[in-house]
């Protein structure tokens, strides 16, 4: 009897061990099918999230070329336009050379007269003397400098501005001749180097000294070789393009042609 329930127990044991192997077996059957779905949807959340990267980029790189395309049509048709001017049209220098510094002082208060003559701070040449100013331009920037302009065309009634308001005649044509800057042809500037700093060059924009002149040489020591240097290399390259110095203003170069003394309203609109 007792071998018997041995037997009942055993086979009990067994059964039970078996039922549970099985629902084990099912069980980690399915963890292993779980797993491989996730897998499964994680490989394809990865191949879309590539896809999108893929597009975005193949978009992003047509938008580029596309603005690459308008910006070289825009330039092409400016290139046109300003070729087919006349050589005395009057032109706004930055409109077709976008590296010039612009500081034109007589639209502000910034100036020896203390008041802002200029509607709108514009800087205009004749075309043929701005064609070689953006050439003088391009030899600067090979040195590591660029043009700083302090006026270009100025009109005649500003002309009759600064004559009446400054008491030393020596630094301001009389407008009843006219200045090569109500000409068009005649343009005042300095140099700046990489970081924008103007170079020194012994005196301020518009100082009515003889220290402002080309021939004064007795700077500080410690600057003099610096200054005359940097004063040389404004006049070397601006005479090479065709504008001459005038004696008293290191800033101020004439163009070699002229035109007719202009009254045209600077184009502030």
């Amino acid at each position: 009897m007792k071998i018997l329930s041995y037997f009942i127990v055993s086979i009990f044991f067994i059964f039970s061990f078996s039922s549970c192997s099985n629902q084990s077996s099912k069980q980690l059957q399915a963890s292993v099918e779980a797993n491989q779905e996730l897998e499964k949807l994680r490989q394809d959340s990865i191949k879309k999230i590539e896809t999108k990267r893929a597009e975005f980029i193949e978009d992003s790189l047509k938008r580029i070329e596309l603005q690459k395309q308008l910006i070289e049509k825009k330039e092409a048709e400016k290139k046109a336009y300003f070729d087919n001017l006349e050589d005395s049209t009057m032109v706004e220098l930055i409109k077709y050379d976008s590296s010039l510094v612009l500081d034109i002082r007589y639209a502000t208060e910034n100036n020896f007269m203390k008041q802002k003559v200029y509607p709108c701070p514009k800087a205009l040449l004749r075309k043929v003397a701005a064609i070689a100013l953006f050439d003088a331009n391009q030899k600067f920037k090979k040195q590591g400098y660029t043009i700083k302009i302090y006026d270009g065309y100025r009109p005649l009634s500003v002309q009759w501005i600064l004559w009446n308001t400054t008491t030393n005649k020596n630094y301001v044509a009389n407008p009843r001749r006219g200045s090569n800057h109500n000409k068009g042809c005649a343009v005042d500037m300095t140099l700046v180097d990489a970081e924008g700093n103007e170079l020194n060059m012994g005196t301020g924009y518009d100082f009515f000294g003889k220290e402002a002149h080309h021939t004064y040489k007795n700077f500080p020591a410690d600057t003099k070789d610096e200054i005359l240097k940097n004063r040389k290399t404004l006049k070397t390259i601006m005479e090479s393009v065709g504008f001459k110095s005038i004696s008293n203003e290191w800033w101020h170069y004439d163009f070699k042609i002229k035109y007719p003394v202009s009254d045209t309203p600077l184009p502030c609109e």
